[in-house]
């Protein structure tokens, strides 16, 4: 092999440190290769720290003379010292110099019992074959997670992709529909405004026909009325007359007064039947509905209060009878309906109408669908932009973790990650999930891009505390 200079010079300069280490490490015991220069035999020692120089003679003497402790680096003289370990075959190391010649062996060299007849066994080249195959196993184990990184990278760029053009594609079928919207509720509303006033005109006949009804059946009530006050039939009804007729007294002692029937004729002597129909019959009416219902309820109560004395006299068995009794005179009472009376209901539309109504009807049900069209899409949008807003690593290499779940168990709970959505615990012997976070950002070492704390913040509240949190702390392996 012909070497370059600068490949001579080095491979020379690594050899004399190599066999100047290998000199030293034999008369200047615990210095390491580094601070070997310091330590030259024959030549006075300058403490590291400059406060002193000693003769040579006086180093590794068991004796502290340097305030640094430095002249004592292979005994146990200076309490705060370090011990240089070679241990040649494994690698170097440094242990307390009060362990230093205290005959137990301590470096795998047996380097730090120099001062004693201990015999150590050197087990660094053993150590070192360990170190070496531990230090392969890890090298392959890390190879094997940064490759599974690399897959993960690639999944996550190309998922990053893919709903990047989804995204797009949202956002455009979405300006689509809202056109189609906008059409659709203009087709509505120009199906509503005919429909709306056929509809609009179908009820006020059918309350234009109520209203007919109502005057009608007045107008006959009115005249039964007034014919039965008339009493010498001439068209008219005086002030006499209402007086004849004690049921209509205002004031519960079955006498009209003048004054009773001037207030019922407004002030007049006697009036025809038209002014009797305009002034005159409503307030009467209310008077005689009044008093009927007053009528009504005082035989209620006195059937009540005789169906009462029954059962105290009679027993149960008299008051099933009684029952039945009662249930057929509300059956008889229900009989007297009016049977000239206009429906209740509205009539159904006509057909031209129904067909307005279905055409509107159509109109609207298409407006919902493409509304639910955009709510779908609109959701499907703020799926992927959520996704898209989180931080999955600088190469997305998070990215095959997201929602992935794992659950962990010890004595008491079992708790629930989800990655990049929450944390929760629930104890072992059931009941309710806690909340204890959601996910809201990476929580590194300060000042970095490393990615290997995840924070999960805003869970439920503790009773006596602030709201719950979560940090994950994340390991690099295989798994």
């Amino acid at each position: 092999m012909v070497l370059g200079c600068g490949e001579k010079m080095a491979l020379f300069y690594f050899c004399l440190l190599f066999l100047s280490g290998s000199s030293l490490a034999t008369s200047i015991h615990g210095v390491s290769l580094e601070k070997a220069s310091f330590y030259v035999p024959g030549k006075s020692f300058t403490c590291l720290d400059g406060s002193d120089t000693i003769p040579f003679k006086y180093v590794n003497d068991d004796y502290c003379d340097c305030a640094d402790g430095s002249d004592e680096p292979g005994t146990s003289a200076c309490p705060d010292n370090l011990f240089y370990c070679p241990n040649k075959g494994h690698k170097a190391s440094y242990l307390l110099s009060s362990r230093v010649n205290d005959k137990i062996c301590d470096c795998c060299d047996g380097s730090d019992e120099w001062g004693t007849d201990t015999a150590c066994t050197n087990t660094c080249e053993e150590m070192g074959r360990a170190a070496k195959a531990e230090l392969q196993r890890r090298f392959e184990t890390h190879a094997q997670g940064y490759e599974k990184m690399l897959e993960y990278s690639r999944q996550g760029e190309e998922k990053k992709s893919e709903y990047q053009k989804e995204l797009e594609q949202y956002e455009n079928d979405i300006g689509v529909i809202e056109s189609e919207i906008e059409t659709l509720r203009q087709a509505k509303d120009d199906a509503e405004d005919p429909e709306t006033k056929a509809k609009d005109e179908h009820k006020n006949k059918w309350e234009e026909s109520i209203n007919t009804h109502k005057a009608a059946k007045r107008e006959v009530e009115a005249k039964k009325m007034f014919t039965l006050l008339d009493a010498d039939s001439d068209g008219r009804v005086t002030t006499q007359e209402v007086m004849n007729h004690s049921e209509l007294d205002d004031n519960g002692d079955n006498v009209v007064t003048l004054e009773e029937a001037n207030h019922y004729l407004d002030e007049a002597e006697s009036v025809d039947f038209e002014t009797f129909l305009e002034r005159v019959w409503d307030a009467m009416a209310a008077n005689i509905a009044k008093r009927e219902e007053e009528r009504l309820d005082a035989e209620r109560a006195k059937k009540e209060e005789e169906k009462a004395q029954r059962e105290n006299e009679e027993g149960d068995e008299k008051k099933d009878e009684d029952d039945d009794d009662d249930e057929e005179d509300d059956e008889d009472n229900g009989d007297n309906k009016d049977q000239d009376s206009p429906p209740s209901v509205m009539p159904p539309y006509d057909e031209e109408t129904q067909k307005l109504i279905e055409t509107a009807d159509k109109a609207r049900k298409d407006l919902e669908e493409a509304e639910s069209r955009k709510r779908d899409i609109e959701g499907k949008r703020n799926e992927r932009q959520k996704y898209l807003n989180i931080d999955f690593g600088d190469n997305q290499q998070f990215a095959p973790l997201y929602q992935q779940c794992y659950e962990f168990t010890d004595r008491e709970y079992t708790y629930k990650l989800c990655m990049f959505d929450k944390v929760t615990q629930r104890n072992k012997n059931g009941g309710s999930e806690t909340r204890l976070g959601e996910w809201d950002k990476w929580d590194g070492p300060p000042h970095t891009s490393v990615h290997s704390v995840m924070r999960y913040s805003n869970g439920e509240k503790c009773w006596n505390g602030p709201n719950r949190s979560t940090l994950v702390t994340l390991v690099c392996g295989v798994e």
